[in-house]
């Protein structure tokens, strides 16, 4: 999952793949944007603010009617989803400190992915005109971005609240096994260092 430029060279092939990859490696300008691109505070930003500037109301009014618009706004969600999955996903040496910048990345997520969702189940009024008057489940405007809200706030922030939990105990045990490693001496009964 962390490694999906080999899964793409891997789905290309042949010599595509090996044209790609041999201008990949002479380009280091390419490997440094990516390297910036990839940075806990880039991908965490970029996430955000895709996540919020759409939700703004002329710019989620405007990529409704817009084919183009919205294109552009589903193709920012992806990219921005993609790296910011990417940095949460992607193999290291150094497992104790990625596991700890991933809980506080995954923790900042959950935080402004519920305060949105929150925002959005508590408004007393319909945020998008684009809705009035619109009726699709039986909702009215404002029932439906509550309902929108909700589902926003609760499942995505279990989800963020579930991976934080299995990368904080991930961490630990990173930061146990390095410490056993550095300091044998600490090791505790019964695991054969006696």
């Amino acid at each position: 999952l962390g490694e999906f430029s080999v899964v793409f060279l891997h789905v290309v092939g042949g010599r595509s793949a090996h044209t790609i990859s041999s201008a990949w490696m002479r380009s280091g300008g390419l490997r440094r944007a990516w390297r910036k691109l990839t940075t806990p505070w880039f991908t965490w930003t970029f996430f955000a603010l895709s996540v919020w500037i759409w939700h703004v109301p002329p710019f989620y009014d405007a990529a409704l009617r817009s084919e183009w618009l919205h294109i552009f706004e589903h193709a920012m969600f992806l990219g921005s989803s993609l790296l910011f999955w990417w940095f949460i996903v992607q193999p290291t040496a150094d497992r104790s400190g990625r596991y700890g910048v991933a809980v506080f990345h995954l923790f900042m997520a959950f935080m402004q992915e519920s305060v949105l969702g929150a925002l959005l189940t508590f408004s007393a009024k319909s945020w998008y005109p684009f809705y009035a008057g619109a009726d699709p489940w039986g909702l009215s405007p404002l029932g439906e971005q509550q309902l929108a809200g909700l589902l926003m706030w609760v499942p995505g922030c279990l989800l963020f609240g579930f991976l934080m939990t299995i990368y904080f105990g991930a961490w630990l045990r990173a930061i146990e096994k390095r410490t056993q490693t550095a300091h044998p001496e600490y090791a505790p009964i019964g695991d054969g260092h006696e």
